[in-house]
């Protein structure tokens, strides 16, 4: 199914995450999505997962947790309480938007 591969092009940081994303993607596949050609199913993850790509980078960055900040060290038990405050928001953000993309699916 093209529309996991292309979820799978939009690697999260958190492995949780990217499982949940691409379930969700899954999941939207094996209704009326799977049913669109592929250049809207390509549209429609990749809009579905760049935001949820985007949040999660800004969320790491905003809380001085992402890889790329590795000259900004917190002892580990701030680093894992920040880690599982974005995990727990990214989770929620994918969880919505995958209700709200199920309505638009639905209203056609």
């Amino acid at each position: 199914m093209q529309a996991i591969n292309w979820a799978r092009s939009y690697s999260l940081k958190n492995p949780m995450n990217q499982k949940q994303m691409e379930d969700a993607i899954q999941s939207l596949s094996e209704g009326k999505l799977g049913d669109m050609d592929d250049y809207s199913q390509e549209a429609f993850t990749k809009t579905f997962c760049e935001g949820i790509l985007h949040l999660e980078g800004n969320l790491l960055y905003g809380n001085d947790i992402h890889p790329h900040k590795a000259e900004r060290f917190i002892n580990p038990t701030e680093y894992k309480r920040k880690y599982k405050e974005v995990e727990k928001i990214v989770a929620n953000s994918i969880e919505r938007q995958k209700r709200l993309y199920l309505q638009m699916i639905n209203s056609k």
